[in-house]
């Protein structure tokens, strides 16, 4: 599976969208609003993964990155100014979410003489699963399997149960994301390949 499917696929997920992750990444529950129109011009097209309105006015922007792009700092700058520009909000919240097999290696700050600029970069293996996998939110439950899963068997069981109970024409297409979560994570495909062939 190409890199560009993957990102499509993560990016559907979190359209869906991911509440619980949301929690956890902004450490508080909070309402908020999923900005629809994410399209970002200036000399060249950007499109947000994630970018959602708080209720205090505070956009936060969520980025998934599958490889380490030593670039990302100055997308990520990028995208500051951008959505800084396009919705003048009180306060904008920056995260990248690293979800590849790799160690994390890229930079979370481009560092200026006079100023820092600084986003946050959370590696998906350090997410505690365990919150995200006990969410009744489907779309939580898929993204746990990018974190660093203890039980996988307990974990592939439960999410199969879960995309059982969906409604049937979505049932197809969660089952897909989940194969497609499966190819990142190897313990987790073994775990379903294990599954069906039983």
């Amino acid at each position: 599976m190409e890199k560009i499917k993957t990102d499509l696929l993560l990016k559907h997920l979190f359209k869906n969208p991911a509440t619980k992750l949301i929690e956890i990444i902004l450490g508080k529950k909070v309402d908020w609003q999923l900005l629809q129109d994410t399209d970002l011009k200036i000399v060249k097209n950007r499109e947000a993964d994630l970018v959602v309105k708080l209720e205090d006015n505070t956009i936060l922007h969520i980025e998934i990155q599958s490889t380490n792009d030593p670039s990302m700092p100055y997308r990520m700058f990028e995208y500051f100014y951008l959505i800084t520009d396009k919705y003048k909000p009180k306060d904008l919240i920056q995260v990248c979410i690293y979800i590849g097999k790799e160690p994390l290696k890229m930079s979370d700050k481009i560092q200026f003489s006079d100023w820092t600029y600084r986003y946050r970069l959370i590696d998906m293996k350090d997410v505690p699963c365990r919150e995200l996998a006990k969410s009744p939110n489907i779309t939580d439950k898929l993204l746990a399997g990018l974190c660093k899963i203890e039980d996988p068997k307990f974990y592939v069981e439960n999410v199969i149960k879960e995309i059982k109970k969906a409604n049937p024409k979505d049932r197809k297409e969660l089952f897909t994301l989940f194969l497609e979560i499966s190819k990142i994570r190897n313990n987790i495909e073994e775990e379903i390949r294990s599954y069906i062939t039983q």
